[in-house]
């Protein structure tokens, strides 16, 4: 009996492939099941870091809300793929999708390199189909090239023209201040040739100007913000800036922590220079942070 072709429907996807440093290395060399526990718990971490689902208060609308956002996260081997499908109702506007979906990227980068975990990526925008175990993608496939062919250092990379791209998506108009903003910043690959222009996912950054938590300001900002009456926003919340404050102040010292420890136990000075692309990474954002964070830059 002749089989019924089965109907292939492509959608517009942003979709991303993650790398986690060091573990397809680790892989080549593995011949123990002690070998594939260790390996198979890192790659759980991090798809557990980029598995945090869109939810609400009421938890009958949180099962809807997942069931619609059409999100996939699937393992393969050493590195990770994750898509956003732009086909939602439009109770979702694809400017926010592709927001939630970056800053998801964001905070899941975050999480693994202060658990020890560097991620290398990049992100492109495309067709994407997945079902019944096959997986189709052109966009897959360009961002598998762009991650090994021009990330080089742990960054996640995105074109440029494609940020410029998601700044128009429809919903964009809806946000007063441009708060995608603080997610990108211009990154130049050693590997990248005449023309190109991209930026990296700025996690760093992101996690200390993100919008939705307070401002790191310094005792005399604060003092001259509060003495000029500003809105009930600021006024009166002395405790809850401070409190934030030492939050950053706290994640910038783990993350110092972390990257000398990454770096000491490098095994190649090829290795050690992508941390020390890093090291100037995370000292650039020390520079624009109070004169009290001064005691986190890294000397090398």
């Amino acid at each position: 009996m002749k089989r019924r072709s089965e109907r292939v429907s492509p959608k517009t996807a942003l979709v991303a492939w993650i790398d986690i440093l060091g573990l397809s290395a680790e892989l080549q060399n593995a011949r123990t099941t002690r070998d594939f526990a260790r390996a198979h718990k890192k790659v759980h971490f991090v798809q557990r870091c980029l598995e945090h689902p869109p939810t609400t208060d009421n938890p009958k609308n949180t099962r809807w809300l997942q069931g619609r956002f059409r999100e996939y996260i699937i393992a393969l081997s050493d590195g990770l793929v994750l898509a956003q499908v732009f086909d939602t109702p439009r109770t979702f506007y694809p400017f926010d999708l592709a927001m939630e979906f970056i800053e998801k990227l964001l905070n899941a980068q975050a999480e693994c390199v202060i658990n020890g975990y560097f991620l290398r990526g990049a992100v492109t925008m495309g067709t994407f189909y997945f079902k019944n175990d096959i997986l189709l993608s052109p966009a897959l496939v360009a961002a598998y090239k762009l991650e090994t062919e021009r990330s080089y250092y742990p960054v996640i990379i995105i074109n440029r023209e494609l940020v410029a791209n998601l700044r128009r998506l429809p919903g964009h108009e809806n946000h007063p201040f441009d708060w995608s903003i603080c997610h990108f910043r211009p990154f130049k690959s050693p590997r990248q040739k005449s023309g190109e222009r991209f930026d990296h996912l700025h996690y760093l950054g992101y996690l200390v100007t993100n919008p939705n938590v307070p401002h790191v300001f310094s005792d005399q900002e604060l003092d001259r913000a509060l003495g000029e009456k500003l809105p009930p926003t600021v006024e009166g919340h002395r405790d809850i800036y401070k409190s934030r404050r030492r939050e950053v102040m706290k994640l910038m010292a783990t993350h110092k922590k972390c990257l000398l420890q990454a770096y000491a136990a490098s095994s190649t000075d090829r290795v050690r220079a992508k941390y020390r692309w890093l090291f100037k990474y995370h000292n650039r954002l020390i520079d624009r942070l109070p004169t009290d964070f001064r005691d986190h830059v890294i000397n090398f």
